[in-house]
C-alpha cells in the first residue's frame, strides 16, 4: 500500500525508497537486499509487459497510424523478451572474480552483486516461477481494473488500444522521469501510444487525464490505509 501511494505521488522512484524503508523497519532484509529483491521483482514485471507489447504490436498493425513506429516498438520489445532471460543466465554464471571487481564500484557495486546473487539463487527455481506467476496475476488485475474504468468513461477506445497504452505508459514510467504525482509522465506516453494505434488526439488526451485522476485517488486511499495499518501495528514497549 505504501509503495503504491508514494510511487504515484512523489517523483523519481520514491515508491521503491518507501519499500526499502519498510523492509528494513521490519528487519526482513538489509537495505541493499531489499533493493535487490525489488529489482528482481521489477524485472519480472518488465518481462510480462514486454510480452504483452509484442502480442499487441502484432495484433494492432492494421490499426496503427504509423506502422513503422509500431513495428520498431514491437521489435524492440521482442528483443527485450529474449534479452531478459539470457541476461539472467549470464548473471547466474558470472565468475566470482568478476563479482568481486563489480562489488568494488562505489555506491552501486554492492547492489549489482546482491541483484546478481538474487538472480543466481532464483533463476528457474520455484520462488522465481512463483514470483513470475504472481507478477502476471497482479498485472492482469491492475490492467483489467483500468480497462474497465476506461471502457466506462470512454467507450470509443477498444480494449487492445487501451491495453497497449497501459503497457507503453508502464514501460516509460520504469525510467526515473516521473513528475510529482506522475502528472505529465503518465499522460504523455499514454496519449502518444493511443494516437499511434488510431485513437483521436482529443480522446487520447482526455482519457489519459481522467484515468490518471482515478488512479491518484486510489493511491491516496491506499496510502491512508497503509498509514492506519502501520500505526496499529507498532510494537509496544515491554513493561519494566
Amino acid at each position: 500500500c505504501a509503495q503504491t501511494f508514494w510511487s504515484n505521488i512523489l517523483p523519481v522512484r520514491a515508491g521503491e525508497v518507501s519499500y526499502v524503508h519498510l523492509v528494513r523497519s521490519r528487519r526482513q532484509a538489509s537495505g541493499v537486499g531489499g533493493v535487490a529483491s525489488l529489482v528482481v521483482a521489477g524485472i519480472l514485471d518488465l518481462w510480462w509487459m514486454l510480452c504483452i507489447a509484442v502480442v499487441l504490436g502484432v495484433a494492432l498493425r492494421g490499426m496503427a497510424a504509423n506502422d513503422p513506429a509500431l513495428a520498431t516498438l514491437t521489435a524492440a520489445a521482442g528483443v527485450g523478451v529474449v534479452a531478459i532471460p539470457v541476461g539472467g543466465m549470464v548473471a547466474r554464471r558470472a565468475p566470482a572474480g568478476f563479482a568481486a571487481r563489480l562489488g568494488a564500484v562505489p555506491l552501486v557495486g554492492g547492489l549489482f552483486v546482491r541483484t546478481a546473487d538474487e538472480l543466481r539463487r532464483q533463476t528457474w527455481s520455484r520462488p522465481l516461477v512463483t514470483g513470475l506467476a504472481f507478477s502476471g496475476l497482479a498485472l492482469i488485475c491492475r490492467y483489467a481494473f483500468q480497462l474497465y474504468l476506461l471502457d466506462t468513461m470512454f467507450g470509443g477506445i477498444t480494449w487492445m488500444q487501451g491495453l497497449f497504452a497501459l503497457v507503453f505508459a508502464g514501460l516509460v514510467n520504469l525510467l526515473p522521469i516521473q513528475g510529482i504525482g506522475n502528472v505529465g509522465s503518465i499522460e504523455l506516453p499514454w496519449t502518444w501510444a493511443l494516437i499511434l494505434v488510431g485513437v483521436k488526439h482529443t480522446d487520447a488526451a482526455a482519457s489519459g487525464f481522467a484515468l490518471h485522476g482515478v488512479v491518484l485517488a486510489y493511491a491516496v486511499a491506499t496510502g491512508l490505509l497503509s498509514l492506519a495499518l502501520l500505526r496499529g501495528d507498532r510494537p509496544t514497549e515491554p513493561n519494566a
